[in-house]
C-alpha cells in the first residue's frame, strides 16, 4: 500500500528496479539467504555426523548440501505446503494431549503410575483430533480446533479409564455388626 502512495506502482520489485536499486536488493536478498541457508546446512551436518560419529565434520556437512541441492532440483519444494499441513495435522492434537497431561490430568488424579508401556488414552485422542481436523472445513482453524479435541477427547478419557481401573470394593458382611 505504501509503495503505491508513495510512486504509484503496487509492485515493489518494479519499485526498487526504477529507483535503480536492483543490483544492491540483489545483494541484499543473497546475502539474506546465505545467512539462513548456512544455519540450515550447518545444523544437518551436525545432524548426520551425530549418526555417523566417525565423519569428519566438513564431510557431513559437504554430504547433507550436495544432498540438499539434489533434493531442491527434483522440484521437492512444490510439496512443501502439503508436508506443514502434515506437519500441523499430527502435531497439534499432540501438543494438545501433552497440554492435557501436564496442566491438568497430572493434578487432577494426583501421583499414579505414568509409566505405561501404550496409553491408549492419547492414541484415541491424537487419532480422533486428526480425523476431525482433516475432515474441517478450510475456513476454520485446524491446528487449533485439534489442538482443543485431542486436549478434551484426552482428559475425558484419562479419567474414565482412570475410574475404570479402580479396584471395586467389595466389604464382607463377616465380623461387621
Amino acid at each position: 500500500m505504501y509503495s503505491v502512495i508513495a510512486t504509484g506502482d503496487w509492485n515493489p520489485v518494479v519499485v526498487v528496479q526504477n529507483l535503480g536499486m536492483g543490483i544492491p536488493a540483489l545483494f541484499f536478498i543473497l546475502f539474506a539467504n546465505w545467512t539462513t541457508n548456512h544455519n540450515l546446512l550447518y545444523s544437518s551436518g551436525m545432524a548426520l555426523l551425530n549418526i555417523f560419529p566417525r565423519l569428519k565434520r566438513w564431510k557431513s556437512t559437504f554430504i547433507c548440501g550436495i544432498l540438499g541441492t539434489g533434493l531442491a532440483l527434483t522440484g521437492i519444494v512444490n510439496h512443501l505446503e502439503s508436508w506443514l499441513t502434515l506437519l500441523s495435522y499430527i502435531f497439534s492434537p499432540l501438543l494438545g494431549v501433552v497440554l492435557a497431561e501436564l496442566l491438568m490430568v497430572g493434578f487432577v488424579m494426583g501421583n499414579e503410575k505414568s509409566a505405561v508401556a501404550v496409553n491408549f488414552s492419547a492414541l484415541i485422542a491424537v487419532g480422533m483430533a486428526v480425523v476431525i481436523e482433516i475432515f474441517l472445513p478450510s475456513q476454520y482453524a485446524a491446528s487449533l480446533a485439534g489442538l482443543t479435541t485431542a486436549a478434551l477427547i484426552y482428559i475425558l478419557l484419562k479419567n474414565v479409564f482412570h475410574r475404570l481401573s479402580k479396584p471395586n470394593k467389595t466389604y464382607c458382611c463377616r465380623g461387621s455388626r
